[in-house]
């Protein structure tokens, strides 16, 4: 009996050590797909199987990058690949729908920032179709343009004026009780969600958060005048800087990761900002302080970036650290750099295949972007795929199971355990005492 449990947990060992390398292969198959699709790379590794294609889309959809891949797919077809006829369709109807629906939102920004200007108010889109417009294989070639395979989701804009003066002119025009600390759902369109942010974005440590909102204050106003084209001609938006989006965005992922989690469609728009900065940009000077490393002591920008100021706030803001992972996951996953193997266990030393190109400001950390990686990988777009999390649970259960989620990412910040509850528990307060949701 004894003999026959042992070689049962042999076995049962060996199959699963086969599954995870099955795993990880398809996990690296995966971002190799990416990489083809985006300009990092020329082919697969290997051909993949019917199985492995099917489970490339099942991937591709977790992580919110269907039309992305999907370009990478079309390539693949006129190589020669062999790929699932009805797959191929599936891929080829989804990514007409996500384009035809990118087109439908860019027209709706362009309506909706017009409207907001009537009303008084100062405004620019942020995240969505603003990142949209930077995704492209390359910066000299207008056919090589992906933005509008890039999977939208609602329209984030920022008013100036505050709380009081946005909320105002909410409930004039279109009244709600759908309001936290950072937004308010403005339902002025049927089929496209708004979202009016009167902050850009905020951090529950309250010292942290008075940083932030002074570096959002500051670069906000810059913002205001920063007028990119949309594509097809539908007109211009007021966007972020890319000053403001290296603070803005990396905030943005690191808040998800602690509320439920993040997908690789958000770290993809991350990596597109760098890509634009560093592809368009000019060396504008060296880089000093020891927390925003870069390859030879300077970084390479797109506009008048202040390396000093994104360095102090993102230091301030106590995200080096995760900025160190965010970048190892970046070169893994998007931009097929390699690791030179010489450098110690916890830091990688970058060797990229084009020297004109620079996407790292803060040094790749191995070990810290492998868990992260792995965290993105589990949870999918939004969290919507961690089963560590339920999905059907009440707001006692969420607050105890986000407790103890931002308690496994300790290592990125020694105090979101403790703020994070804190302002849970104060914006409820906040929230039932003015009547919103």
């Amino acid at each position: 009996m004894v003999i026959c449990l042992m070689t049962w947990a042999l076995r049962f060992r060996k199959n699963m050590a086969i599954a995870d390398i099955y795993c990880d292969c398809m996990k690296l198959l995966f971002f190799e797909l990416i990489q083809v699709a985006i300009g990092r790379r020329e082919r697969l590794s290997h051909t993949p199987t019917e199985m492995e294609w099917r489970e490339l889309y099942a991937l591709a959809e977790k992580q919110a990058v269907i039309g992305i891949c999907f370009c990478g797919v079309q390539r693949f077809q006129r190589l020669g690949y062999d790929i699932p006829m009805d797959l191929y369709m599936k891929w080829l109807g989804m990514a007409a729908k996500i384009q035809q629906r990118n087109e439908v939102v860019n027209a709706q920004c362009v309506e909706v920032q017009k409207m907001m200007e009537k009303a008084g108010f100062r405004t620019y889109i942020m995240k969505g179709q603003g990142n949209s417009a930077l995704y492209r294989v390359s910066y000299d070639d207008d056919n090589d343009n992906l933005c509008l395979l890039r999977q939208s989701g609602d329209i984030d804009i920022y008013l100036d004026g505050g709380f009081e003066k946005v909320n105002d002119f909410v409930q004039r025009t279109h009244p709600t009780n759908e309001i936290n600390e950072l937004e308010i759902h403005y339902h002025c369109l049927q089929d496209t969600e708004v979202e009016i942010h009167y902050r850009p974005f905020i951090m529950r440590n309250p010292f942290k958060n008075r940083k932030l909102q002074r570096f959002f204050a500051e670069e906000g106003e810059k913002c205001f005048e920063n007028k990119i084209a949309l594509p097809n001609g539908v007109g211009e938006i007021a966007a972020p800087t890319t000053t403001f989006n290296l603070v803005h965005q990396m905030v943005h992922i690191y808040h998800h990761l602690l509320i439920g989690g993040v997908g690789l469609r958000q770290l993809m728009d991350y990596y597109f900002v760098l890509r634009y900065a560093s592809t368009k940009g000019k060396v504008l000077r060296q880089a000093q302080e020891p927390s925003f490393k870069v390859s030879g002591g300077s970084i390479v920008v797109a506009e008048p970036v202040e390396v000093q100021e994104v360095s102090k706030v993102v230091h301030d803001l106590g995200l080096d650290r995760f900025a160190s992972a965010l970048m190892w996951v970046i070169a893994h996953v998007f931009a097929n750099d390699g690791f030179d193997p010489s450098t110690s266990s916890g830091q990688a030393k970058l060797t990229t295949g084009n020297d004109n190109e620079n996407l790292y400001p803060w040094e790749p950390n191995e070990k810290d972007g492998k868990f992260l990686l792995n965290e993105i990988l589990l949870s999918g777009n939004f969290g919507n795929y961690d089963e560590r999390l339920p999905q059907h649970r009440n707001k006692w259960q969420s607050f105890w199971m986000l407790s103890v989620h931002n308690l496994r990412l300790f290592r990125f910040t020694y105090d979101d355990w403790f703020w994070g509850p804190l302002w849970r528990l104060y914006q409820f307060v906040w929230r039932k005492s003015k009547g919103f949701k």
